[in-house]
């Protein structure tokens, strides 16, 4: 199989075998003024002619909105 390390065992495999890091916060307190909100994002792959591919969107852009027109990842807060 030309993507075994993208398959279910391939993956648990590479988890399996990658070192342990202890969790660090790269932020120094006081960064954020406010508490953190919740949000979930997708990062879609997918096999398109026996390439891996990835999607995003491109965001609609609006006068108001400071990341319209960019490129993301489907997702977002919590509702």
């Amino acid at each position: 199989m030309k993507h075994e390390r993208l398959s279910s065992d391939g993956v648990a495999r590479c988890l399996a075998s990658a070192p342990g890091f202890p969790h660090a916060d790269p932020y120094p307190d006081g960064f954020f003024t406010t508490a953190p909100t919740a949000a979930a994002v997708l990062v879609p792959l997918f096999v398109d002619r026996d390439e891996w591919r990835l999607l995003y969107i491109r965001r609609a852009a609006h006068d108001r909105d400071r990341h319209g027109g960019e490129v993301a990842f489907p997702g977002g807060k919590l509702e």
